[in-house]
């Protein structure tokens, strides 16, 4: 049986650098947060430091998806590829590399707030997670596992294509492995 030829979805630009100002709208509005609690006479030390820890917050988180977000910018590598063997996956900040087909139970969606993640529930996730060297993201994977059983979710955020035809290719590339499995 012949191999058919992988499929590239490039990472978006576009929306890239649109993730990115708006990281950097929040970023600002917690500068401002902080600063405004700053010179504004303290009625409340309640809302003094609730604006404090906010602000703060608001500078970390964006600021370091800003930075994140602008190394995606210069990446030249396929967001996803779907192939024959499976999915190489570099298309957010919790990637994982390479699943093998073989690896995977199923693919179902979760609504998350307005976000729309592509779950790939795998057979052994707990080895996924014992792979990532990063702590951060292990801890993040973990976070993940016990939310929605499953270490690996993909969005079409940062890819050139939305979500259905995200959801559509690596639905119908995944029941075609079970199939030619099926056959053999």
């Amino acid at each position: 049986m012949t191999k058919s030829k992988p499929i590239e979805i490039q990472l978006s630009k576009f929306k890239l650098s649109l993730m990115i100002i708006g990281s950097l709208i929040f970023v600002t509005a917690g500068v401002w947060l902080i600063w405004h609690v700053a010179v504004t006479p303290a009625s409340h030390f309640r809302r003094f430091y609730f604006g404090l820890i906010v602000g703060s917050v608001s500078i970390l988180f964006f600021g370091l998806a800003a930075v994140y977000l602008f190394k995606k910018l210069l990446d030249n590598k396929p967001g996803l590829i779907i192939c024959d063997d499976g999915i190489i996956d570099n298309s957010g900040a919790l990637s994982i590399g390479f699943i093998p087909w073989t690896d995977v139970v199923e693919i179902h969606e979760v609504f998350m707030g307005r976000q729309i993640f592509i779950i790939v529930e795998i057979i052994n996730p707990l080895e996924y997670i014992d792979r990532q060297e990063n702590t951060l993201k292990r801890r993040w994977m973990k976070a993940n596992y016990k939310l929605y059983r499953s270490v690996i979710g993909i969005t079409a955020n940062g890819l050139k294509c939305n979500h259905n035809e995200l959801l559509n290719l690596l639905d119908s590339t995944f029941r075609k492995f079970k199939e030619r499995k099926l056959i053999k």
